[in-house]
């Protein structure tokens, strides 16, 4: 078993993959910051997808310290992209509607489960 937080093969291959996804579909408009933005948030959601932890738009700031609009603003061109999969689910506070996401499955590894 792999000790949680190391670097392995799928990690890497995750890394490569969704940077040059990124670096290879820029939107119109599109800033070189806002792309090296995606990438790390890219490695973020991955790091938070091996924890077991649901990618909200809560659990991305608490994770990443980033305020709520900051992180619609990375998120919306990943989803743009098809990197980052957007679905809504009920809020666990019971009001309205919370958005859920979920890393594009070409971008995981098929063995892991996700």
């Amino acid at each position: 078993m792999v000790p949680s937080g190391s670097i392995t093969a799928d990690g890497l291959a995750f890394s490569a993959l969704a940077s040059r996804r990124i670096l290879e579909n820029k939107l119109p408009e599109e800033t070189a910051q806002a792309r090296l933005k995606q990438i790390g948030m890219m490695n973020v959601l991955h790091y938070m997808v091996d924890a077991g932890r649901e990618l909200t738009v809560a659990t991305i700031v608490a994770e990443t310290g980033l305020t709520r609009t900051g992180v619609n603003e990375v998120i919306l061109p990943l989803v743009q992209k098809g990197l980052v999969i957007e679905r809504l689910s009920t809020n666990t506070m019971g009001r309205g509607k919370a958005r859920v996401f979920t890393v594009s499955s070409d971008l995981l590894p098929s063995a892991s489960g996700r």
